[in-house]
């Protein structure tokens, strides 16, 4: 049973939707008769859960927004091809900078010899190499199994 009334959750123009203390008390009252520890003192945020939905619209922070950025970028990209592996890279590495330093960086005239030189950097160590050939087909792998 939930106790929560869906009328009450309509979210305020320009905000979210309240959270009562008798909310907050009713939650507690749950968590006491399903035995669980609340002698730690308890905010209406300990208790409370996004859903799923709800959670996909929060602000995404910086480490997000890159790998989104990357992945996008890469899966643009035919995995079949003869450079797909530096050229992959070299997206990745250009997605870390301007998700670092901003999308100006590219106004930077060093930017593609440093671009380069770290993309070279990656694909000639064997141990980051074959971290970047695992990362590409886990991605790779991953986008085929959702497109099913």
């Amino acid at each position: 049973m939930d106790p929560i009334d869906p009328a009450s959750l309509q979210a305020k123009p320009g905000g979210m939707a309240p959270l009562t203390e008798e909310f907050y008390l009713q939650q507690k009252k749950q968590l006491k008769q399903a035995k669980m520890e609340t002698t730690a003192p308890m905010d209406a945020h300990d208790v409370f859960s996004l859903s799923p939905e709800a959670a996909t619209q929060l602000p995404k922070d910086k480490f997000e927004s890159f790998l989104e950025t990357a992945k996008n970028n890469i899966l643009k990209m035919d995995p079949n091809s003869k450079n797909f592996l530096p050229d992959a890279t070299s997206r990745l590495v250009s997605s870390a900078l301007e998700q670092e330093f901003g999308e100006g960086i590219i106004q930077n005239p060093g930017y593609p010899q440093m671009k380069a030189k770290l993309t070279k950097r990656i694909l000639s160590d064997p141990k980051y190499r074959d971290i970047m050939e695992e990362f590409l087909t886990l991605l790779n792998l991953s986008e085929q199994s959702s497109n099913r």
